[in-house]
């Protein structure tokens, strides 16, 4: 490309709107050159992972790999460090942010009602984790708190109730509701930077839009309320409809049986492997609802891929970022 028509395509930048396509069919009528001869010097919107060079394809990957790292500390963060802690049978107490937003792009919410000790709940966290991304988490969407579970404690300092599942199914009610009321307040900068309603363990409110609640969480909880196994894959779980399904295909416990029409008892690989099925049928039906190129800043910038010398758009899923 000759230097005037590089200093003509910076120029029109610099003085156009922020859409390049503009510019693009601007030059193009300009010009004998088609259109795609402008968009490949302005930006490589169309590259695919195939089409990088080599060097360009480590940097996505050590990105990638990076992003990873990042979402594992998070997940041992607030599932296994710092867990919600709620008592059931009482009005429900201020929630911090960090915590609300987190109920987001879940499957289930886990209530734990049984002590567990740390190395033990690690034990259970890791297993989640490794089943959750199916051997394979370079595959796995990672971005904006995703993650099979949020756990909650639930554990109450007297005796339980006679109706354990109803008052956590109340509880699951009441924190859904919070969910809704507070989350106009999420893009309020000026609120969500007073520490007391932040909470410190990585709320953004610049991209809360990104963070919902699923049909699956709101229809689907988990309960741990017995002693535990030796193993997590074989730790025995209630799976309990909430009554509010809103699911594209029907919520049935008739293959794992042991139960009745509303609640079943069953392993957490069970469990796990139940409710991944259901989540995945849920994506096959509304794959608009997943679908995204927006990436969760949380995890880490372009910074790397930038002084690597790529000057190309990067964008999401990153999930694609490492090749088979």
């Amino acid at each position: 490309m000759k230097p005037q028509s590089i200093l003509l395509i910076f120029v029109l930048l610099l003085f156009s709107d922020d859409d390049p396509s503009n510019t693009i069919e601007f030059l193009a009528s300009r010009s004998s050159n088609p259109p795609h001869y402008y968009r490949h010097c302005l930006c490589k919107t169309d590259d695919t992972m195939e089409e990088l060079s080599t060097a360009h394809r480590e940097l996505f990957e050590k990105s990638r790999l990076s992003r990873e790292r990042v979402h594992r500390w998070q997940i041992d963060l607030i599932f296994v460090r710092r867990p919600l802690k709620i008592v059931p049978r009482q009005p429900l107490p201020f929630i911090t942010y960090d915590h609300l937003q987190d109920l987001c792009n879940k499957s289930v919410a886990i209530y734990r009602t049984t002590p567990i000790p740390f190395h033990t709940q690690q034990d259970i966290k890791d297993f989640i984790y490794e089943k959750w991304t199916k051997g394979n988490l370079h595959k796995v969407d990672i971005e904006f708190s995703s993650f099979f579970g949020k756990l909650i404690d639930v554990r109450d300092p007297r005796e339980p109730g006679p109706d354990l599942f109803h008052d956590i199914l109340e509880t699951h009610n009441a924190l859904l509701h919070r969910h809704r009321i507070t989350e106009p307040l999420f893009q309020d900068v000026e609120e969500t930077m007073q520490p007391e309603n932040e909470g410190g363990l990585g709320f953004t409110s610049k991209q809360w839009q990104y963070h919902k609640i699923r049909a699956l969480f709101r229809s689907l909880i988990m309960v741990i309320d017995t002693s535990l196994s030796t193993s997590p894959a074989t730790q025995s779980v209630h799976l309990i409809r909430t009554g509010q399904e809103s699911l594209g295909a029907p919520l049935s416990f008739g293959r794992l049986g042991n139960g009745d029409d509303k609640a079943v008892e069953t392993t957490l690989e069970k469990a796990m492997d139940f409710a991944l099925e259901l989540e995945q049928l849920e994506a096959d039906a509304f794959p608009e609802e997943r679908e995204r190129s927006e990436l969760d800043s949380r995890l880490g910038g372009p910074g790397c891929i930038r002084m690597g010398g790529y000057s190309g758009e990067i964008r999401g899923p990153s999930s694609l970022w490492i090749m088979d």
